[in-house]
């Protein structure tokens, strides 16, 4: 994995941390979410430090792409927990609110917090785990595309066959039989 590459994925993890930091400041049944964090980006730092290493074999290097696809579930299996929790947000939403939902969106952000603090704190919620979901997609694509880069290394590790032609190997296809 490239330098640059590793940095901003590390920045992204930082993004993430900060992002279920603040869920967890707003809901505390979210705080086991800043373990899981912690844990993929302690994964993730192992994980470049291996691929870093020049020279490394093929067999070590299926060992990082495994690693990689394993953090990829990992993350895949966090992002559906908060959409389901996102989702949540949303009904707990729309059901505090019931018909004066209109009158609520309509309003400033400052009005929204004094008309119905229970709404306005679903909504903040809810765009929490918009925002922390996107970021998690982000690092599942830059997971995606660090796997294609050891697939890749893989490959040009392999050894190549040697292709012997004959001399009279003729490299155009046999002529059509109706001409």
């Amino acid at each position: 994995m490239e330098n640059e590459d590793f940095k901003n994925s590390l920045d992204l993890l930082q993004q993430l941390t900060d992002s279920f930091q603040s869920l967890a400041g707003q809901d505390r049944a979210l705080s086991h979410y800043n373990q899981s964090i912690h844990a993929i980006k302690q994964s993730f730092k192992q994980l470049a430090n291996s691929a870093n290493t020049s020279g490394i074999a093929n067999e070590q290097m299926e060992e990082v792409r495994k690693g990689i696809t394993s953090l990829r579930m990992t993350v895949q299996q966090m992002t559906n927990r908060l959409e389901q929790s996102q989702d949540e947000s949303v009904q707990a939403y729309r059901r505090i609110l019931g018909e004066s939902k209109e009158q609520f969106e309509s309003a400033s952000d400052s009005q929204k917090q004094t008309m119905n603090a229970e709404a306005y704190h679903s909504l903040q919620l809810y765009n929490g785990f918009k925002n922390t979901i996107g970021l998690l997609n982000r690092f599942d694509g830059e997971l995606m595309d660090a796997s294609q880069e050891v697939e890749h290394e893989m490959i040009n590790q392999m050894p190549h066959p040697n292709i012997h032609l004959e001399k009279d190997f003729e490299n155009d296809p046999a002529p059509h039989p109706l001409t």
